[in-house]
């Protein structure tokens, strides 16, 4: 008996659904409590529509998590093994109770954004010859992330691809697998001789040669935290690699075959430690990229030379000779599935740190406006105050106001959260020190429900500044953008600004959202993320909207109307200035040029409107102070080029 058989005899799982589900999610947990309760968490709030169940197999994690998550979420199946016995086998040993007619492998450090599962439903209806899907993972900042694996290497194939709806791939990352059910029993599941690595590969080439179609699309995404499974060091992780890679060969090889591989193995290693040991002695063993490749190729040969022994890997060294004692902790509960509902239009995202005395009012500014297509996400970025416990308050007042944490610091980083955790198809930024005009949300609704053009990807509106103190003179008090007239299509130089701008989700994601180089993070007044993004979805071919009916008030505190203060602003303004032209000049030539050619002309800049401003002073005060500030803004631009 294998061992995903003794796993599915001792695991006496009560479905109580009558209906059989339409998908089945697996999720293999080891040691990654808080990346398995948003994977989970992510199945619970984006596939509400769809009929589905969710099976989580803990392989003998150590952190005791289990008994949290089984009280936190009472409709999981969980099965808890003794042994950490691998990702495949743990796929089998959920599968084997599976009851959907797709089973869904997702990695614990996967997650489904809301767009995920409308997507693979409707690929799987209009294409029914798929047998296995795979999608476009993305990174944590919005980036495409490898999500294919060739036999051999296709440059930037993620990128190529990415107008297309299906392609025929070798095999699919494991991170995020649609599998159908029928094709896995036909299979037996995955070859449970591979531990962690290469399991996937071997199912796709089987189920290839079996005559199953195993497509890749990059019409739908799911956010891939890699990496994170592992956490006992590169080392280990190599050398399972490496042994994935020895149980590929024998399966396709002869004995002498499989030898003459080995030896070749060992020459190359061989060869390599020379190589990355003469750099190393040439650089005195300064440089981390020399030391660690000699580190990690003098451990694959010292492996290698020993006759590739047990327990070097990630696999328990005793594993194949420890009795089975295996004793499965399932758990069943009933799900109730909700009724489909549609997405609402808009989500009014309100991102904030530790200003829980301004976010009840922006809230409340929002809420009577509000309809059964709006709904409101805050996102709380590390606040330290009181923040969490007011958004909490307005939570339990009303149902449509959602919460979400976000632990890494900066508004960039906050937006695009809001961006992955929204359902609504706009995303509608409010800053949180900031409020709505009577009709603010009406002139969304009314424009974003019958667009102008089919190319929109943001629009946005002005905002009057609520100063706590009348401003100094040698402040430029003007709205940021004109109110009045009629909607049009702008520039990116003209805006919209991040305070009061939606942007259209899908469009978002698809070009890598906000740069968390740029915005507010902390104390630093770093700027200009969005008209980053408004330049690249510009580029793209997308359009820019101005809409003078929507406007808020902005409150402006009297911290930031000091002289000290503003310099800063405008230093990090500088900063954020020089980020975002280094990013349209890629190329590396013509990179170095412009780099030099500003980096010379940034102290003649500074030096020039230092002396406009000694000349000025005298004269008109603001216009120095102008000047002033200008010389600060080369001075930030001038010392991010040569950071």
């Amino acid at each position: 008996m294998s061992r995903s058989d003794h796993f599915a005899a001792t695991a006496a799982v009560e479905n109580h659904h009558a209906a059989r589900p339409r998908f089945s999610f697996i999720i293999v947990s080891y040691n990654t409590p808080t990346l398995t309760r948003a994977a989970v968490s992510s199945i619970v709030w984006h596939a509400a529509n769809f009929s589905h169940e969710i099976i989580l197999v803990d392989n003998h994690s150590t952190d005791n998590s289990v008994p949290s998550l089984r009280q936190e979420f009472p409709q999981l199946k969980i099965i808890a093994l003794e042994e950490n016995h691998g990702f495949a086998a743990a796929n089998n040993a959920g599968a084997k109770i599976a009851g959907g007619e797709w089973l869904i492998l997702m990695n614990s450090d996967a997650e489904l954004l809301p767009d995920t599962m409308s997507s693979v439903d409707d690929l799987l209806c209009r294409h029914p010859e798929i047998d296995v899907l795979g999608g476009q993972l993305l990174n944590p900042n919005g980036s495409l992330q490898t999500s294919v694996i060739f036999n051999h290497r296709a440059f930037r194939f993620e990128e190529r691809h990415q107008r297309e709806e299906l392609v025929e791939v070798h095999s699919i990352i494991g991170a995020f697998m649609v599998i159908r059910r029928e094709l896995w029993r036909k299979l037996d599941g995955m070859d449970e001789g591979f531990f962690f690595y290469g399991e996937e590969t071997d199912f796709c080439q089987r189920a290839t040669n079996a005559g199953a179609v195993v497509r890749w699309s990059p019409r739908f995404h799911v956010l891939h935290h890699r990496g994170s499974s592992v956490k006992e060091g590169n080392l280990r992780a190599t050398v399972e690699f490496r042994a994935s890679v020895h149980h590929s060969w024998r399966k396709e090889m002869s004995e002498r075959e499989y030898r003459f591989k080995i030896g070749m193995e060992v020459i190359r290693f061989f060869l390599r430690v020379a190589w990355y040991f003469s750099l190393a002695l040439l650089t005195g063993f300064l440089l981390r990229t020399f030391t660690g490749r000699l580190r990690k190729y003098v451990h694959l040969l010292k492996w290698h030379l020993r006759g590739c022994p047990a327990g070097w890997g990630l696999r328990p060294a005793a594993l194949e000779r420890r009795p089975e004692k295996m004793i499965p902790e399932p758990q069943c509960l009933t799900h109730d599935h909700k009724a489909k509902s549609p997405s609402p239009l808009i989500t009014v995202a309100i991102c904030t740190r530790n200003r829980a005395s301004f976010l009840e009012k922006a809230v409340r500014s929002v809420l009577p406006q509000m309809n059964e297509t709006v709904e409101l996400l805050i996102v709380d970025n590390a606040s330290t105050d009181d923040t969490a416990e007011v958004a909490a308050h307005l939570a339990a007042a009303d149902s449509r106001v959602k919460i979400w944490r976000e632990d890494e610091l900066g508004l960039s980083t906050a937006r695009n959260t809001a961006l992955r955790k929204a359902r609504g198809q706009y995303v509608l930024f409010l800053d949180d020190d900031a409020t709505a005009e009577p009709g603010w949300l009406a002139a969304y609704r009314d424009f974003l429900s019958a667009p102008p053009s089919e190319k929109i990807a943001v629009v946005g509106g002005p905002m009057y500044p609520d100063y706590e103190v009348p401003p100094p003179k040698w402040i430029n008090v003007q709205v940021m953008g004109r109110p009045g007239g009629s909607p049009k299509c702008i520039s990116h130089k003209d805006g919209p600004w991040g305070c009061n701008s939606a942007y259209c989700r899908d469009l978002a994601l698809a070009v890598g959202m906000f740069d968390t180089r740029l915005g507010r993070k902390g104390e630093k007044m770093m700027s200009h993320e969005e008209s980053d993004l408004n330049f690249r979805l510009e580029n793209a071919g997308y359009e820019l909207w101005w809409l003078p009916a929507a406007a808020i008030r902005h409150f402006v505190s009297s911290s930031r109307l000091t002289f000290r203060a503003t310099m800063r602003a405008f230093f990090d303004e500088g900063q954020s200035a020089a980020i975002q032209r280094l990013k349209s000049h890629r190329q590396g030539l013509n990179r170095g040029f412009y780099w030099m050619g500003r980096t010379i002309a940034a102290p003649f800049h500074i030096l020039v409107h230092l002396l406009v401003a000694l000349i000025e002073w005298p004269l008109s005060y603001p216009k120095a102070a102008g000047h002033l500030f200008q010389a600060c803004r080369y001075c930030g631009f001038m010392f991010e080029l040569v950071r």
